[in-house]
């Protein structure tokens, strides 16, 4: 995704600073705000983080500066926003509020797997595709806890079950269900003519949703 340099002043909406932040002595990052006449909607803090910053005086301390935010906002959006705890001039005393960069999230093309599992709804692909390296290790924690095996951010790398490439993660290099529909070349397991086989009726019975998204394609067929 291609991000951009703003270092601009954003205009917090009153009301909607978040309280929790606020009773520990920190700021409350607004759920909405104004930017360049337009206002804003946070959907999800994706990272939050401190900074600190040399003492002015000359000292040799290190004082809390800046409260960091990377957030998604009004669907494709990601911000970087920060909030200063010391105004940078006097004519700018009220200004604590600064967008710092944009970008937009690149568009996940929906991808159903051979089974029917949804492929761009797995955090191995989301993290893959954005080449998302926090998204890996999140992944590689939730797995390692999961299905009791150390995972690590490196193994975190899929392309999808229908891409021929060669980043696929774990099971998806052994499935017999994926190196079925392979050897009949259908795109998944909707359009075979052996709907529903006995592979699948096992999977369905511990991934039902699998088979709604299929009997759903296969119904449009």
């Amino acid at each position: 995704m291609s991000e951009e340099f703003i270092s601009e002043p954003i205009e917090p909406i009153s009301g909607t600073f978040e309280t929790t932040a606020m009773t520990r002595g920190e700021p409350g990052l607004p759920k909405r705000f104004k930017w360049r006449s337009k206002e804003y909607t946070v959907a999800e803090v994706l990272k939050a983080w401190k900074e600190l910053g040399p003492c002015r005086s000359g000292g040799p301390e290190k004082y809390l500066r800046k409260h960091w935010f990377r957030i998604r906002a009004d669907g494709d959006l990601e911000m970087t926003v920060y909030f200063e705890r010391q105004a940078r001039s006097k004519h700018q005393n009220k200004v604590r509020w600064w967008l710092y960069t944009v970008s937009e999230r690149k568009k996940m093309k929906k991808m159903t797997a051979i089974c029917g599992l949804l492929c761009s709804e797995c955090g191995a692909f989301i993290a893959t595709q954005n080449d998302d390296d926090e998204k890996r290790a999140e992944v590689a924690q939730l797995w390692s806890q999961q299905y009791n095996v150390e995972m690590k951010p490196v193994d975190i790398n899929c392309d999808g079950c229908t891409s021929d490439s060669d980043r696929h993660i774990g099971h998806c290099q052994v499935c017999e269900i994926r190196k079925c529909g392979k050897l009949k070349g259908v795109m998944n397991c909707a359009y075979c003519e052996d709907y529903t086989c006995q592979k699948l009726e096992g999977f369905f019975k511990m991934v039902p949703d699998a088979k709604k998204h299929l009997d759903e394609i296969r119904s449009k067929l």
